[in-house]
């Protein structure tokens, strides 16, 4: 049994590092959880609910900073490269 608790950051299974807000349904099966999305793939930061089921692993606060960096590095790229077009 997966224990979640707000502010906790976890891998989910697409891949995504995701950071956990809140309960916001309380299914017997799986129940499911407000989450805001950290990296994937340079994609923007959201909030969006995910079911329990869905998630992988439990991250460090570690694990979680270098995905955090990984995006904004790419995004800091992105951004210099369509100035100097």
């Amino acid at each position: 049994m997966l224990e979640i608790k707000a502010e906790d950051y976890w891998l989910i299974k697409d891949g995504s590092t995701v950071c956990v807000l809140k309960k916001i349904e309380e299914k017997k099966d799986s129940p499911r959880w407000l989450v805001k999305k950290l990296y994937r793939n340079g994609e923007a930061i959201n909030n969006f609910p995910v079911a329990e089921a869905n998630f992988e692993r439990k991250l460090s606060l570690q694990e979680a900073r270098k995905a955090v960096e990984k995006f904004f590095k790419k995004r800091a790229k992105d951004f210099l490269n369509q100035l100097s077009m």
